[in-house]
């Protein structure tokens, strides 16, 4: 692959002076003050600025502008398209296609407001992330703000402009940033950039809680205290302190962290050697801003007891380390008023050797808090992050094993079906609530895993099945598998990317940022969706959103929101008066009135009229004033209004005025699964269950009856989808046919005889292949492209092939994978029967077939010869067939620089055939195969 020239830069300004990245970047010229005054003076402002602050508007770039003044870089692929909203700039269709900025400001560390506009007029997953000279920018080594935003797909397009906003401390005067596509046959897009100074503090938020008893608690939690530094412009007192700030400026009054990950401590303990002591700065700096705080410990993985391996000791001298580093903790940190919280085994996981007796040991956990400080909470998770890897990776079971499971019983609705699959795993790892039910001073919280249908389309699992994580957050039956849980947590996963930006003066960046991990949130209006559905599911007294970076991203003035109401509740249980139509009420009556909450589960809003048991006066408890008419509440999408009544009437009633949006789409949606039905009799590979023709009965006929939400229930998202996909499997495979090998054939590498042409041709952007770790630095045909042609002789398969690649480095190759029994819909893991590995010359090993491979001038060239008899060919079944393209261009010790050396298989591009795939990995699975007729 040829490496990009250089930075597209669009300048309108000649400065006198010149200044270079610190790592080697690209020259750029920056914008001075008074010119800055000037495009900020001319600048239109935001749709909405939702923030309590004072702020002054330090500068603002126009995406749309092909002349705006500020440095700009892309991979050559970005463009400015016209829309009704207006011009906006949008990547490539392409995975890691990008444009960036840099803009300026004038006081570095102090916190600054980054507002995004986006056009929500198509389906998008983007990332938006920041960087800096001082980041190393390598594979896991530093974070910066790292968020994005995703539109459309199961959500409804606006067609309207979304807000990205995010609070930055940063530490240079021209930080950059990033707008980065996640989703392959779509684009990211971004119409202008405001960035705003914060004047002063960052005021804390006004939250009206309830008088004489403890609120309801909301808050963050992010695994790694380095996220400090750039999130916050600082590590130690100075970066605990922003943070502080900053969660009490969007409503939050609870921060989670990891004071022992794995072997890092970030305490100063002798049973994990001394830490860098960033517990001490979090809980003085929360101590002031009055945020609880909960330590996490988290033995997920690679951690020792006493200076000793894990692996060395007994599960009872591991635990018997643990506890009293637990107890050493609960002895140093405990005079903190703002530890309130200990976690063994957080949102991110629990190491499985701890399983067979975590009940157990959780309750030593909880009798040795009680006897040191009785007001500190032990607080369990059922779920964990390693939920995937057990439950969707295969280590419990897979994705299509659940949905088989559910065929077989036909009378079941599949969220049913998953959550018996979700308690068996439960049961599989000995969490069991009965060990936490009833346990004053124990928290049991429900984790959820909001974004991941979106998200894991692509990373890590690159399963269709990715709606199954949709019907697992949003199905009662999983969430009765908590009842009783007490507080909920939203646990972004990490979303880890390949970034493909490289500094340098040939680079398409001004640094290297080759590795993110970014949050990305739903669309602005919808951001409060996994809150509203945590509470819907059950009435916790306490929500947090985990994620590896700061996880409210994207929305703070969205939480702040949701967290305003929330917190005006007290944290006591409420009774659930009704639950329908997307909509849920709850009440808590007392001798002196009623606290009464209405909560709107769903993208559209509504006009809710509640019956009550006699005449009242409400009181709106976020503005503090009188409500006109305590029976009539309008609530947006995914909003929570909170309500107290001044007497102690009842709600005994309520009803949910018909939203023809909300009704027509799920109408849509049962009519597409009958016609799906329809279609996989005609088309699919065999004959369906009958659990998707009871289901479309069923939900047809609840919504017939105007249950809306019951109808949702039982419709689920992955009955429809699981169809769609075996249709696609079966129907959309392109097929090459093996012709009549040359006359006069000869393995020699000679390609002179190949005279009818190719069978087939990768040649363009279409070909390249979805993986997070390639960087997919592909220029056109001249870069990388291949044309191959197959034929048969007899009991052999013949394949002569042409490489277009004009830099020879190590690891550039043709592979061509092939399979007769794995290619179907069933499994998430299959493997190819046979692949033969094609090096260029002296480049690489090559097996898998007899071959000959010649240098050519503008790549290399070569033929192979497979007997049949090798390739497990069935009777009456097609050859599954695919061939996998791999390119190396830059010099292999600085690759292996830029992905700190992990990774030894990367590569910078990687093209496949077929092309377009969009179900499996191409290099790892049979499923993405086209067919090889071998007449």
């Amino acid at each position: 692959m040829m490496r990009p020239t250089a930075f597209r830069w669009m300048m309108i300004l000649t400065l006198a002076w010149t200044a270079t990245a610190a790592l080697g970047g690209a020259a750029f010229e920056p914008l001075d003050a008074a010119r800055r005054a000037a495009i900020v003076g001319a600048a239109p402002q935001p749709v909405r600025l939702d923030t309590t602050a004072q702020v002054r508007l330090v500068d603002t770039i126009d995406c749309a502008n092909p002349n705006d003044p500020h440095p700009m870089a892309d991979d050559g692929t970005s463009r400015i398209t016209d829309s009704p909203l207006g011009a906006y700039r949008e990547t490539a269709i392409n995975d890691n296609s990008f444009f960036a900025y840099r803009f300026f400001v004038d006081n570095p560390r102090r916190p600054h407001l980054v507002v995004a506009e986006y056009p929500d007029d198509d389906e998008r997953i983007a990332t938006i992330f920041f960087h800096e000279e001082p980041m190393k920018g390598l594979y896991n080594s530093d974070f910066h703000v790292e968020g994005g935003y995703y539109t459309g797909a199961e959500l409804p397009v606006t067609g309207g402009a979304g807000l990205f906003q995010a609070y930055v401390w940063p530490i240079t005067e021209s930080p950059a940033i990033v707008c980065h596509n996640q989703r392959p046959g779509k684009r990211a897009a971004l119409r202008r950039i405001w960035v705003y100074e914060i004047l002063g503090d960052l005021p804390a938020a006004g939250v009206n809680e309830p008088a004489g008893e403890p609120t309801r608690r909301i808050g963050s939690f992010f695994e790694d205290t380095r996220m400090l530094r750039f999130n916050f412009g600082g590590y130690g007192p100075a970066g605990a302190e922003r943070l502080m700030a900053f969660l009490s400026h969007t409503g939050q009054n609870l921060f989670a962290f990891d004071a022992v990950l794995y072997n890092y401590p970030k305490c100063s303990l002798p049973q994990f050697g001394q830490g860098n002591n960033d517990t001490e700065s979090i809980l003085a700096a929360a101590d002031k801003h009055g945020i609880e705080v909960i330590a996490v410990f988290d033995p997920t993985a690679g951690f020792k007891v006493n200076g000793i391996e894990t692996g060395d000791l007994t599960d009872a001298a591991v635990r018997q380390g643990w506890m009293e580093a637990l107890e050493a903790f609960v002895d140093t940190y405990g005079s903190h008023r703002s530890l309130k919280g200990i976690s063994f085994g957080g949102p991110a996981g629990c190491n499985r050797m701890i399983y067979p007796g975590l009940g157990a040991f959780q309750q030593q956990i909880h009798a040795m808090v009680q006897r040191k400080r009785p007001d500190l909470t032990v607080h369990v998770y059922f779920g964990y992050h390693f939920l995937h890897r057990f439950m969707f990776l295969g280590e419990a079971f897979r994705p299509d094993t659940i949905v088989t499971a559910w065929e077989e019983q036909p009378d079941r609705t599949f969220r049913q079906a998953l959550a018996d699959k979700v308690a068996a795993y439960y049961n599989s790892i000995h969490l069991d609530m009965d060990d936490y039910r009833d346990r004053p001073g124990m928290r049991v919280h429900r984790s959820f895993y909001p974004n991941d249908h979106r998200c894991f389309r692509y990373y890590p699992l690159r399963t269709p099945r990715y709606p199954i994580f949709l019907d697992f957050n949003e199905a009662s039956e999983v969430a009765a598998l908590t009842a009783g849980a007490q507080g909920a947590c939203l646990f972004g996963n990490y979303f880890e990317v390949t970034t493909g930006l490289f500094g340098g003066e040939a680079g398409n960046f001004w640094w290297d940022r080759t590795w993110i991990a970014p949050q990305i949130n739903p669309a602005e209006p919808f951001f409060n969706a996994p809150y509203a559905n945590a509470l819907a599911q059950s009435d916790v007294v306490q929500i947090l959103n985990a994620s590896w970076v700061e996880p409210t991203v994207g929305g703070p003035q969205k939480v702040l929101q949701f967290a305003r109401a929330y917190r005006t509740l007290p944290a006591r249980p409420f009774e659930t008066v009704a639950s329908k139509d997307f909509v849920v009420v709850r009440q808590l009556r007392g001798a002196k009135g009623t606290y009464v909450y209405v909560l709107n589960n769903h993208y559209t809003a509504a006009e809710v009229a509640l019956t009550l048991d006699g005449a009242a006066v409400a009181t709106d408890l976020v503005e503090g004033t009188t409500v006109a008419d305590a029976t009539k509440v309008a609530v947006g999408p995914y909003e929570l209004r909170t309500f107290r009544l001044d007497a102690p009437r009842a709600v005994t009633g309520v009803q949910v005025a018909r939203r023809p949006a909300a009704y027509d789409k799920l109408r849509q949606d049962v009519r597409r699964l009958g016609e799906l039905i329809a279609r996989a009799k005609n088309e699919g590979p065999e004959e369906i269950s009958a659990a998707y023709v009871n289901t479309h009965a069923r939900a047809r006929e609840l919504l017939d009856a105007g249950e809306v939400q019951q109808a949702a229930d039982v419709l689920g998202a992955m009955p429809a989808h699981e169809l769609q996909l075996r249709i696609d499997l079966a129907g959309k495979r392109p097929a090459v046919t093996a012709a009549a090998p040359p006359a006069a054939f000869a393995l020699d590498g000679d390609l002179r005889e190949w005279t009818a042409g190719p069978s087939l041709r990768i040649e363009t952007r279409e070909n390249i292949i979805v993986d997070r770790w390639v960087f997919n630095r592909w220029e056109g045909p001249e870069d990388l492209s291949a044309t191959v042609a197959v034929a048969r002789d007899g009991a052999r398969i013949i394949i002569a092939f042409r490489v277009c690649d004009e830099v020879s480095r190590p690891g550039d190759a043709i592979s061509f994978e092939f399979d007769a029994d794995e290619y179907d819909h069933r499994g998430d893991g299959g493997r190819f029967d046979r692949v033969v590995a094609v090096a260029a010359p002296e480049q690489g090993e090559r097996r898998g077939a007899d071959q000959v491979v010649v240098r050519t001038a503008d790549g290399y060239a070569g033929e192979l010869v497979i007997d049949l008899a090798d390739l497990n060919l069935q009777p009456g079944r097609p050859l599954g067939f695919h061939v996998n393209l791999a390119d190396m261009d830059m010099d292999p010790e600085e690759f292996a620089r830029l992905i700190k050396g992990r990774r030894d298989w990367r590569r910078e591009t990687r093209l496949e055939w077929p092309a377009g795939n969009d179900n499996y990995i191409g290099t790892r699975d049979p499923r993405s195969c086209g067919w090889l007729v071998v007449e």
